[in-house]
Formats: C-alpha cells, structure tokens, sequence
C-alpha cells in the first residue's frame, strides 16, 4: 500500500496503472487532464514538428499513436509522451546533414527511420537492463546541453519572427550570422509585429498561470490563444499576402501506415545512413533521460515508483510503433506531464482522452489552420525552451566544482557547434574522468584517532603509529578492474616501503566489486609482503558478499590445480574483528580498548 502525497488517499501498489483495465479505473478527473492536455498538445504538437524541419501533420501524428502505445506499457501514470523540443532539434538536425532530405516525402522517412531506430536502442537498453547508463550524462552536463541546445532552437526561430529566411549554417554561430545578413537586408514589419504580440501573450498568460496555480486549465491557456489569434488576424487582414508566412494546407485524417520508400537511397547510403544511426542514439539517450526525470519526478509526487527498464522499453515501444503510423520520435513531455498532473490524472486514462482530442483534431479541424503563421509557431518553440536556459547552474557549479563547470562549458559549446556531437563529446570525457578515476584507487594508511580507526588523511591528530606490529591499509574504491590493479599494487607496496610492522591488515570494507586482475595484485601484495623476514601474518577485512565470492572462486581454482594449496592471509569480517585477533598475539599492545569507525 502507498499513499498519494498529493491528495492523501492510500493506493494499492497493484492498481492497474496502464493497459486496457486502466480505462475501468478513468476518473472525471482524467478526462479534464486529458482535454486540458489535449488542448495544449495540437499547438505544441505542430511548433515542435516544424522544428525538426517537418510539416505541422507529423506533429499531430506523434501526438495520438505514441502516447496510445505508451498508456498501455509504462508504469508512470502521469507522464505525457509526444513530441518534444530537444528530439526534434536533433531530428532536424540530423535532416539538414542528409543530401537526399529534399522533399517532403524524404524528410518524413528520415524522421520515421530515426524514430524506428532510437526505439529499438530504447528498447535492446531495456531488455539488457542498461537504463543506468543515462548516469553517464551526469546533471551538469544534461544542464549545459539543454541550454545549448536551446541556444540553437531560438536562433533557428529568429528568422520566422522577422518574417526573412535564412539557410542554416555549419553551425550556431554562422546560422546566426546568416539571420543578422537577413534582418539588414529587410524585415516583415507584420510578421514582427505579430512576433513580439505572440511572444507577449505567452509570457502574459505564463503569468498568469503562475498567479494562479490552481486553475490548470490556464497552462494551456497561452499556446491556444496565439494559435486562433495568429489564425483570425492573418486571415481577417490577409497577412499572408503581406510578407507573413503561413503553415498552408495541413491533410485532415487519422495517421495512415507508413510507407517505407527506399530509406537506404534516401539516406544517401553508408554514409549518411551512419549519421542516422549516431544521430538515432543521441535520441534514444536524451529522450529517455528526460522521460525518466519526468517520470521520477511525478512519482515522488504522487507517492510511488517507476522502474528504469521497463520506462526503456515503454518509450522504445511507443516510439516503434509511431514509425509505423507517420510518427518521429518523442518523449516524456514536461510541460504537459505537469499540466496532467496538476489537473489531477491519476493513471494514463489521461493521455488517452488527450490522443483522442487530437485525433478529433485531425479528422475535423485541420482546415482551420491554413492561416496560421509560422511565427506563432516559432514563438511557441522559443517560449518552451527559453526558461531551459539556466546559466545559475553555471554559476552554481563554478561555486562548487570546477571539473563541473568544464564538463557544463563542454556540453555547451559542443552543442552549439553540433548537437549530437556536443552531447557524446561531454559524456565521453565524462566517461574517461570515470575511468581515470577508478584507474587509480584512493589508497591509505590507516590509524587510530582515540578509540577509532580512520584513513590518516582524514584528521592531522590520527596516529598511523598506534601499534609497532600492525599496518592497516585501506582501499577507498567501489570498484577494482584490471585498469587499476597495477596502480593499486603500486600504491599498497609504496605505503609499505620500509615498514617494519609484522602484520599487514588491507581493509576493504569500501570495495563492492572486484575482478580476478586486481585480486590478482593484491595476492602479490600479500605474497610480497609474506615474503619479509619480519613478516608474522596478513588478512583482509570488511570483505562484502560480492568480492568474498571472487575471493572463493580464485581459491577453489587454485586448490583444484594445487590440492595442497594452503590460502597465504585470512578473511576477517570487521576490521575490529582482525585488530582483536592481532593485538592478542602482540603482548606489546598499549592503551584502551579498540574498535573500528563506523562503517568498518
């Protein structure tokens, strides 16, 4: 049993919270989050598929089947699957760097393929259990990518608020630059106009939102709004022949099965379909990394969990199943998972209501936005991903670490110049700092402050002398791999360069795991130091179940190449357990009695 944080009322941990049982569970409260979400999600929908360089359609297509599919499989029961702005920057990213993305038709297969592709990643990740990976991409790395890559939304939309057109540069900067060419050569004084009074009445009804929390519905107040009134000005005063661009025809109907043209020719062959292929990864890291955070979030919330791997298989389904019906990929949507939430949705009745709202959409009020402006859905992109712009984190960061703040900077100027490659570049510096860490076990002595046994570094008054017998040594390392084990083995024979002591205690108390290269090392430690003419004994301690299996497995290889085979150290449970064992062996132990810090 758990209880719902928000409202109070106690839930079974079994209520069915996805799948066809869960519309036997609909409350009229899912049906308002979902016309609510619903609502919210036809403009989004739209601003963000004209984003990733798509027609508006493939937006409202990636609203209904993706999130259908998802409301059957995940486990969140408030999280909004569908388009969102950092997949489909890198969908249109990945469309502009494809010669054969000259059409329509082109563009849609590509975005299908990614779609396919990153699902697929998506769901093997899950399958295999992998959904820790995303801790790769640590928070300021995540941080600083976000708000690159928001930086590369807004000056990709500068030119539909001026009314000018601008052809993308190699990257950000050049795009930029390219935009001020345009704005010098001459601007829609309409379309500029109706720029800033778009981008004013979202910021207003944003306002107003935040004045008043309770009344949900006003979330989805601001994109609606611009969309009718972007739609009815332009064709009142017939804009559109006045230097404002519109959207045009939008097809009406329910998403049709996708017609797989020859992708591999589209693609360009090997070639480009590589690019695909890094760009279909990227995608299936950032979609699930901010699925989860969304997922997590509105779990803690409402009082249960999610589980990391079946999210991975969820959102990897959803998004499969979407290639097939003219959908590109999406994700856990923020805004609009807080909107159901907030509305009250309780399970994903939800975001089947909002599906259907869309797809009522599709059937009958797709004519309606033949005028609409594409600075109003311009203005709805850079309103999203203004606020994603957090440069507090980077001053926060420079406070607090400043291997962060590198890893923050990389991930930032990495994207604006590529998006793809600013991520994996961050993640794989981020990867080999991991390594280069756990290459190097922190290795130390350790003595005794009063009646406790701490590493001397940790205080200037701990004595690593306390016992002219005893040398304890400690390994303060979660894992030990073989990339480490010759600087581990280096490390512990240094410490032990022209020590006396007789006995040799190695605490592992920090270890969780380790493989047969490094125990391997610190066998030769313990033979090495048998090996000493004032050697009496040695032994490990604080040995979890994990390592002590590796311990037991080495040693019955041994005793079934060597029957007579005797172990060289013994294994003590606690590092008290050892320094008792020893300090009653060495009538020469003065003081109190001892015991161990906590955690030994």
């Amino acid at each position: 049993m758990q209880r719902d944080i928000e409202s109070g009322e106690t839930v079974r941990n079994e209520e069915p919270t996805n799948g066809i049982r869960v519309l036997k569970t609909m409350t009229k409260e899912d049906v308002l989050a979902g016309l609510t979400v619903g609502v919210m999600a036809i403009p989004q929908s739209m601003a963000y598929a004209y984003l990733a360089g798509l027609d508006p359609i493939y937006g409202l297509y990636t609203a209904v089947i993706p999130p259908l599919t998802y409301a059957l499989l995940g486990n969140s029961r408030q999280l909004h699957v569908g388009p969102v702005s950092m997949v489909s920057l890198i969908t249109a990213t990945c469309i502009s760097k494809i010669d054969g993305a000259d059409t329509v038709v082109n563009k849609a297969a590509i975005a299908t393929l990614l779609a396919v592709l990153a699902g697929t990643f998506q769901i093997l990740m899950g399958v295999f259990r992998l959904g820790t990976l995303v801790n790769f991409a640590t928070a300021p790395i995540i941080s600083g990518f976000t708000a690159g890559a928001s930086v590369v939304v807004i000056v990709s939309q500068i030119q539909h608020i001026f009314g000018i057109s601008v052809s993308s540069g190699i990257t950000t900067i050049h795009t930029l630059f390219n935009t001020f060419v345009g704005i010098s050569e001459g601007i829609s004084g309409y379309s500029l106009a109706l720029g800033i009074v778009f981008l004013a009445s979202l910021w207003a009804a944003k306002a107003l939102a935040q004045r008043h929390p309770n009344i949900t519905a006003l979330k989805a107040v601001g994109p609606l709004f611009v969309v009718v009134l972007g739609t009815c000005v332009t064709y009142a005063f017939s804009l559109d022949d006045k230097g404002v661009f519109i959207i045009g025809d939008v097809p009406s109907g329910l998403p049709g099965i996708t017609k797989w043209v020859n992708v591999f020719e589209v693609v360009g062959g090997v070639d480009g379909f590589s690019k695909v292929l890094a760009s279909a990864m990227a995608i299936s890291f950032i979609s699930f990394m901010e699925s989860i955070a969304v997922a997590k979030t509105l779990a803690n919330h409402h009082g249960y969990e999610v589980e990391a791997n079946r999210e991975l298989i969820s959102l990897g389904t959803a998004n499969c199943m979407g290639s097939m019906f003219n959908s590109y990929a999406g994700a856990g949507a923020f805004s609009r998972s807080a909107v159901a939430s907030g509305a009250g949705a309780r399970t994903q009745a939800a975001a089947i209501v909002a599906a259907v709202v869309v797809a009522l959409t599709l059937l009958f009020l797709t004519p309606l936005f033949f005028y609409l402006p594409k600075g109003v859905l311009s203005a709805i992109i850079i309103h999203a991903v203004w606020g994603l712009i957090k440069i507090s984190d980077l001053l926060n960061l420079r406070k607090v670490s400043i291997r962060d703040t590198i890893l923050w900077l990389i991930a930032f100027t990495g994207t604006l110049y590529s998006v793809t490659a600013g991520l994996l570049t961050a993640v794989g510096i981020s990867c080999f700092l991991i390594i280069k860490d756990t290459s190097n076990p922190k290795v130390e002595i350790v003595g005794r402050f009063h009646d406790t046994f701490v590493p001397v570094s940790q205080r200037e008054e701990v004595d690593p002398d306390w016992n002219q017998d005893i040398i304890i040594i400690g390994v303060y390392s979660g894992t030990l791999h073989g990339g480490g084990a010759a600087a581990l083995k280096s490390s512990i024979m240094s410490l032990l360069c022209g020590s006396m002591k007789h006995v040799l205690i190695i605490d592992l108390t920090s270890v969780t795991s380790i493989d047969t290269t490094s125990l391997t090392a610190l066998k030769d430690v313990m033979k090495a130091f048998n090996e000493l003419p004032h050697s009496t004994a040695c032994c490990f301690t604080g040995v979890c179940e994990p390592v002590r299996r590796t311990f037991e497995g080495d040693f019955s290889i041994e005793k079934a190449s060597s029957p007579d085979s005797v172990r060289s150290f013994q294994i003590f449970a606690t590092l008290s357990d050892a320094i008792r064992k020893y300090s009653d062996l060495h009538s020469d132990h003065d003081g109190p009695p001892i015991r161990a810090a906590s955690g030994y």
